[in-house]
């Protein structure tokens, strides 16, 4: 049916098809509070790491000045702030609980991962050369390894 506000979680920001109700209701209410807290976090945090002047590629006005990131969150995904983007949208997403909604976090996943493939890592490997490429080969995009997440989750809970 066409729900225009979830009556599970009470969020009515994008309309749409709703979720079918059942035991996995709680389970996706709980995901979605996950995801949309840990990509806020893990978006703060990472902005913290990294410095908004990284953030706006001052690296490009002062290319001297510049390096490959690859310390604190860096050495667990390559791109924290937009992989706390895709967590909290995919978050609200679940909250939403339609499938509009769902749709529009793929597509945000989609289109940052191309985003990065065609725009923002060419311009890297460009820049920094085989080291960026070393790191991209060894170092996730958005979502650590099995084996990198206690390192993850102590970033979101300490920042370090």
């Amino acid at each position: 049916h066409y729900c225009g506000k979830s009556s599970h979680s009470g969020f009515a920001w994008m309309p749409g098809p709703a979720l079918p109700i059942g035991w996995w209701t709680l389970a996706i209410v709980l995901l979605g509070w996950y995801f949309a807290i840990a990509g806020a976090t893990l978006w703060l945090r990472a902005l913290l790491a990294f410095g908004i002047d990284n953030l706006v590629m001052l690296y490009v006005y002062h290319p001297g000045e510049s390096r490959v990131a690859d310390s604190s969150i860096y050495a667990i995904i390559r791109h924290p702030v937009y992989a706390g983007v895709i967590r909290l949208g995919l978050g609200l997403a679940l909250l939403n609980h339609n499938w509009f909604a769902l749709t529009f976090a793929a597509l945000l996943w989609m289109g940052l991962t191309i985003w990065i493939g065609f725009i923002e890592e060419k311009d890297l490997v460009e820049r920094f050369g085989q080291g960026y490429t070393t790191y991209r080969q060894k170092t996730p995009a958005f979502w650590p390894r099995p084996k990198d997440y206690g390192r993850f989750f102590r970033f979101l809970v300490t920042g370090g």
